[in-house]
């Protein structure tokens, strides 16, 4: 009774095979992959899929009669290596092999290989089961992605601006040429956490502070822009200045990274400095040579001053005084320069009021009364000078020529953007009747005359009998 039973099981074990084998046959033959089966011993191939003959473009029956035809469109550089896979499969070993395959064409695809060895049920026979996959397209992206890794890799490297990548991981990616006077001191630095990295270059807090603005614009994609940074380097003895600007960017692997661009201003920064601190020099050299002009000029007319006292003449007496009070007022010019915000320019609103109190001093006319309306007006040295003489002169001579104790002059100075009036004008007795300053000008209105030429200005006189009215427009230099 046992017989059949045996019977039955070997032909339900030839059923189940023949079922497995024809459920291979319909895989194999309707997906593009190359499935094979290789007699090691009996040096034939027993089954090759229909995707050999799309893949290869080859008849099927070439590999058939010969189990090496495949061989022949394999390129001849990568040819050895599949030899070399076959004689491992000859040893019972199993192969994983990569080569491209020439079409007849003239174009390339690529094939990846897996072989098992195996051996046929039953008996001792081996066989290779094979598996062939064109992954050409995988291949070229692979190929194209590692090309385009390898392009913006030199192209950051060569860079010979300050440039580096910092990956999604947070370590340094690349760094280019213009980076290595910052990050010149720390090895190894390609591969290293970032945050470490910055710690070894920059203090508290600052250090602190340039992690999160990149762990943010990684984590958002907001860019950040640092238009001057000044700071005392960690790891040397030295203050450094940058300007710098990160953003987020899609790395050739596809994944996000933060990429830096930055100029170190630190020479820039230097010079400047330097710069700033020559013109300081310069600056308090040229208030310095203005302060002692000032006292110069000063001493001399103290010394007019001291032999006024001693002459008995009175006219004398009195040019000595108007050439003192000439002194003066460019005396105070020079002051107001040394002791002035900006280097050559005079405030010359209230300039005109210090001469004019030193004028009714200095000429001894406490009773007379001074109207004095003025406007604040920076002029240049260039300006200031030959204006504060007229100015002197036309008061001077208010002084001089009044005649009449409880007269008032009034002096008025308007200023705008391009021009600037300055009017002197009394109430005493007036203009003589024969006055004709062509004929009879004195050395006073010599004088007013050719500083107001020098100006460019123009000059109004009174007429003859009239109240003493003259007037100055000056065009501004701005």
């Amino acid at each position: 009774m046992e017989r059949p039973i045996v019977a039955l099981d070997l032909n339900r074990a030839e059923v189940d095979l023949r079922e497995s084998e024809s459920l291979f046959r319909a895989l194999a033959e309707n997906v593009e992959v190359v499935f094979y089966v290789h007699e090691i011993d009996q040096q034939r191939i027993s089954y090759v899929s229909p995707a050999y003959e799309r893949i290869w473009c080859q008849s099927a029956s070439e590999i058939y009669a010969d189990p090496v035809a495949f061989l022949r469109d394999i390129h001849a550089d990568d040819r050895p290596q599949v030899e070399m896979a076959m004689k491992h499969q000859q040893a019972g070993e199993n192969t994983e092999t990569r080569y491209r395959l020439v079409l007849p064409g003239g174009g390339i695809r690529h094939i990846h290989d897996r072989s098992f060895v195996t051996n046929r049920p039953g008996d001792e026979v081996r066989r290779v089961v094979g598996i062939a996959e064109d992954v050409t397209e995988r291949t070229e992206e692979r190929l194209k992605l590692a090309s385009s890794a390898a392009t913006f890799e030199a192209l950051v490297r060569n860079n010979p601006f300050g440039v580096y990548v910092v990956g999604s991981d947070f370590k340094m990616l690349h760094t280019s040429l213009g980076t290595v006077g910052v990050f010149g001191g720390v090895d190894p630095l390609i591969g290293r956490d970032f945050a470490e990295i910055v710690r070894i270059l920059w203090p508290e807090p600052f250090a602190t502070e340039v992690i999160g603005r990149f762990r943010q614009t990684l984590e958002t994609g907001e860019f950040y822009i640092n238009h001057g940074v000044v700071e005392k380097r960690q790891n040397i003895d030295r203050t450094e200045a940058y300007e710098w600007r990160i953003d987020r960017m899609t790395l050739p692997d596809g994944t996000f990274g933060v990429v830096c661009h930055f100029f170190d201003l630190s020479e820039h920064v230097a010079l400047e400095t330097q710069l700033k601190q020559a013109v300081d020099d310069k600056d308090m050299l040229i208030r310095e040579i203005d302060h002692r002009v000032r006292n110069s000029i000063a001493i001399i007319a103290g010394l007019l001053t001291m032999q006024c006292g001693t002459t008995q003449s009175a006219e004398v007496r009195q040019a000595l005084d108007v050439a003192s009070a000439r002194l003066i007022a460019v005396a105070r010019i020079h002051e107001r320069l040394y002791k002035g915000k900006e280097i050559g320019i005079v405030e010359f609103g209230t300039y005109l009021e210090e001469i004019c109190r030193d004028l009714r001093t200095s000429l001894r006319h406490s009773n007379m009364t001074m109207a004095i309306k003025t406007t604040e007006c920076d002029l240049s040295v260039d300006q200031a000078i030959p204006l504060g003489l007229i100015a002197n002169e036309l008061v001077t001579n208010a002084f001089k020529h009044c005649d009449d104790s409880k007269a008032t002059i009034s002096v008025d100075l308007e200023c705008d953007a391009t021009s600037l009036t300055l009017t002197v004008s009394d109430t005493g007795v007036g203009m003589p009747g024969d006055y004709d300053p062509l004929i009879k000008a004195g050395l006073g209105m010599k004088v007013i005359d050719t500083l107001v030429r020098q100006l460019n200005g123009s000059l109004v006189l009174p007429a003859a009998g009239a109240k003493a009215r003259f007037q100055v427009n000056i065009p501004l230099m701005r």
